[in-house]
């Protein structure tokens, strides 16, 4: 009887490991849930069944990603095409709040001389003009005096009511 034990539990074991090289599954001792399944004979076929499973999920994963992504990058497509509406929308709109307006420098009393030097002053005015731009214009210089009258007026397009406005007098002789 043990010859018969022996000889039974040795073709059970050899068809055991034979079972679990079908499967993948290394012929040593058997390790893991999955060799563990492939060891018995009646579960190898469930082993493979889940092989094809978390095959076939993958690959519906990978489906699933791809369309995600697509979703993802016509989203994409789609806000930068709003965000170029509204870039356009506000560009037109701040060609609206443009102003036209006409500055006068109208004069300057008690300019200073360098040294023993008589001053000849003149106006440079900067302002902000269409995308921002900043522009500018000058006045004629008045020929040695402290209290220059300029009475320059100029016809402007301002575009950016917020931007300060810059006027700066220069002497003639020392720029």
């Amino acid at each position: 009887m043990r010859t018969t034990v022996a000889l039974v539990l040795a073709v059970l074991t050899n068809f055991l490991s034979v079972n679990a090289k079908e499967v993948g599954c290394p012929v040593g001792p058997q390790t893991g849930t999955d060799c563990a399944a492939a060891a018995s004979p009646g579960d190898s076929a469930l082993a493979f069944r889940e092989d094809a499973k978390t095959h076939s999920s993958t690959v519906e994963d990978q489906e699933a990603y791809g369309e995600a992504n697509k979703e993802k990058e016509e989203w994409s497509t789609k806000l930068m095409a709003h965000k170029r509406l509204l870039d356009a929308d506000l560009e037109e709109a701040n060609k609206k709040k443009c102003k036209h307006a006409s500055i006068t420098v109208h004069k300057a009393d008690g300019l200073l001389a360098q040294g023993y030097f008589s001053v000849d002053p003149y106006v440079k005015v900067t302002y902000k003009g269409q995308e921002n731009k900043d522009l500018t214009f000058q006045t004629e210089y008045e020929a040695r005096t402290a209290n220059p009258t300029w009475n320059h007026t100029e016809a402007v397009l301002l575009c950016n009511m917020i931007a300060p406005m810059r006027f700066e007098i220069y002497d003639k002789n020392w720029v």
